[in-house]
């Protein structure tokens, strides 16, 4: 995403520059002084649009929140069909919400922030100059990684919570369902595992949860960047005040393409934060083993089962946090 897109839409940023256009002995502005101007504008703008890590933070942790209360009940339904649990009534697509609920303005922050500062060190390295156009890319990654720290352990916790059934009090995974103690929310399932099974336990499924998330964040942040400049230029002019309609398209754009591209390892991490926690099994715990085991039991469509859902939950779910995320950054700006 362009660090120099935010400010150019809010109009009391772009006020500030106050710099008049010089005209010639017989009161008309110049083409050569307009275009000086236009330069001198620019580079104002540029000094300004300067997002601090406070803003990313912030805006980062607005878009976040709100976007759980959009996408969590499509998260239970991807997350059930990818381990081919029963659908429940209505009110049970909101069981695990208080996991991500709990972390969402953290982990959004986390990740706004990480690619803020990846993109300040890359801007301020003469040596990645000439490599400008894999800026998104790589600094999406690195926001990537740094956020499965936060995530790993959230996920585990939810996708348990949202596989639970009620009825028989099973776990199901990969066709076969294991009895389970039931929990009755987040806290309680959270200390279970500590006390249980170790601290460490939080952390099962890293090697996938990093697999899957690491490049399909560079692929987000480029994907978003390509088609917010391309929607931009073509429907909108810069102080158009229906400019967020970009955002929200190219946000749904690149929400959907990332998913695409990493879900097979996400079916894949699903079965092994759902699998007992007793089990040493590779094909329990292993991302190359617990493939090759879903495909041998349940196809090759497996990898791709719930899919759907999760390209309906993604567009609207991204196409809220990138004008919310915009939108905070300006506000904070109004009122400092």
């Amino acid at each position: 995403m362009s660090r120099n897109e935010l400010v150019q839409h809010d109009e009391n940023l772009l006020s500030i520059s106050g710099i008049r256009s010089p005209k010639n002995k017989n009161g008309i502005v110049s083409s050569s002084a307009k275009a000086k101007t236009k330069i001198k504008d620019e580079l104002k703008i540029e000094q300004t649009n300067e997002v601090t890590p406070f803003e990313d933070l912030i805006a980062g942790g607005v878009a976040g929140t709100l976007s759980i209360f959009v996408g969590h009940p499509f998260d239970t339904a991807k997350v059930r069909l990818q381990v081919g649990g029963s659908r429940g009534a209505f009110t049970s697509l909101f069981r695990g919400f208080a996991a991500p609920m709990s972390t969402a303005c953290a982990v959004n922050a986390v990740i706004f922030s990480s690619y803020g500062w990846s993109s300040r060190v890359w801007e301020t390295t003469p040596e990645l100059e000439q490599y400008n156009k894999y800026k998104n890319f790589f600094c999406g990654c690195f926001a990537g990684f740094v956020q499965c720290l936060i995530i790993c352990p959230v996920e585990l916790i939810k996708c348990r919570l949202q596989v639970q059934n009620e009825g028989t009090k099973t776990i199901m995974n990969s066709s076969r369902t294991q009895t389970q103690q039931m929990f009755r929310g987040t806290l309680d399932l959270t200390s279970h595992i500590a006390t249980k099974h170790g601290l460490p336990t939080l952390y099962r499924g890293w090697n996938a949860t990093c697999s899957r998330d690491i490049i399909s964040f560079g692929i987000y942040f480029s994907v978003y960047d390509f088609w917010k400049e391309a929607i931009t230029e073509k429907f909108f002019t810069p102080d158009n005040p229906h400019v967020w309609l970009a955002s929200a398209a190219a946000g749904g754009f690149c929400g959907t393409t990332a998913w695409v591209c990493s879900y097979p390892m996400d079916v894949i991490k699903t079965s092994i934060q759902t699998s007992p926690f007793e089990s040493t099994r590779l094909e329990n715990r292993n991302i190359w083993h617990v493939g090759k085991n879903l495909i041998r039991e349940r196809g090759l469509s497996s990898m791709f089962r719930g899919l759907g859902v999760t390209c309906m939950r993604a567009f609207p779910v991204n196409g809220i946090i990138f004008p919310v995320y915009e939108f905070t950054i300006s506000q904070l700006r109004t009122w400092t």
